[in-house]
């Protein structure tokens, strides 16, 4: 039911842990008419993507990810500037392509459902943990630093969720819109 539109500045937040594994891969997608994403580059490196008012905006951090250890990946896009963040750091990008494209609205973490993509670019799973996330739009916070941060909520937040004690196969956000996430093949 996830159906905010990507219309004016926003940012995503993701706590993960990355491990080896397939790439490309999507850590957050927030799909729709407009589009954002955070991933990991066929390269194993940091990215984010936008395709906002048929103009699509990517950037890939130069530095290659470190396997094993636990960081927030943002992605912000303040109007105009697409950035890449590390543990709330702008990290040096160069630009990249690649094509995004409109889709039904959706909120997504660690890969795409079968389908929504068309087949070449697959379902993108991220092989990792992701902990926690924040998605904030319009007036931004600041962009956190560490996990008691990334929890911390804020007026412009939109969705929250915590997944380090999930026992079920859904968990409820906790912003104010108190998003159902429903969790597929997770392990």
């Amino acid at each position: 039911a996830f159906d905010e539109p990507f219309d004016e500045p926003a940012m995503i937040e993701v706590l993960v842990t990355p491990q080896a594994g397939p790439s490309p891969s999507n850590v957050a997608s927030w799909t729709g008419e407009n589009c954002f994403y955070i991933f990991v580059s066929e390269g194993r490196n940091w990215g984010a993507g936008i395709l906002i008012d048929g103009q699509i905006q990517l950037e890939i951090a130069t530095k290659p990810i470190e396997m094993n250890q636990a960081i927030i990946i943002a992605g912000r896009w303040d109007g105009t500037q697409l950035s890449v963040l590390i543990d709330g750091q702008s990290v040096e990008t160069t630009p990249s392509e690649y094509p995004l494209f409109s889709t039904e609205p959706m909120l997504c973490f660690g890969g795409l459902p079968d389908g929504l993509l068309p087949a070449e670019q697959g379902t993108r799973f991220f092989t990792g943990l992701i902990q926690a996330a924040r998605v904030s739009k319009g007036m931004l916070p600041q962009p956190a630093r560490n996990r008691d941060e990334l929890l911390r909520p804020n007026k412009s937040c939109i969705a929250q969720f915590d997944f380090s004690d999930i026992e079920t196969d859904r968990t409820e956000g906790f912003s104010s819109r108190h998003y159902l996430l429903q969790l597929v093949d997770t392990q």
